[in-house]
């Protein structure tokens, strides 16, 4: 039999794996409308995994969205957050500052929003 602290203990485990698996299955979603050029629905995909687990890598595929749909300061936005955070890897924080600063430089970025 269970003891109190035990099932306590289980009930938050398995909350924490339905979390993960709902922020998983929304990205994975956000990743296939993306592919297929669907980025205001990708953009809502990212938006909601973010909303259940707030993870780097979410912020850099929705910058990627916002590119797509042309909402350039929102995606520098999501990349100035990753490169601020800290949350994840040198190698992802260094992928989005390369993404924001050299394929999409501020100037160009700026420069299609007139």
């Amino acid at each position: 039999m269970q003891t109190l602290e035990e099932g306590e203990r289980s009930l938050l485990e398995h909350a924490e794996e339905t979390l993960q698996a709902q922020t998983y299955a929304g990205f994975v979603r956000g990743i296939h409308f993306l592919q297929q050029d669907k980025h205001e629905i990708a953009i809502g995909c990212f938006t909601t995994s973010i909303g259940l687990l707030p993870l780097c890598t979410m912020y850099i595929f929705r910058s990627i969205a916002f590119i797509g749909y042309k909402m350039f300061a929102k995606a520098i936005s999501d990349c100035d957050y990753v490169i601020s955070s800290g949350q994840e890897s040198e190698n992802i924080v260094h992928v989005c500052s390369m993404f924001s600063k050299v394929n999409f430089s501020r100037h160009t970025l700026l420069k299609h929003m007139r």
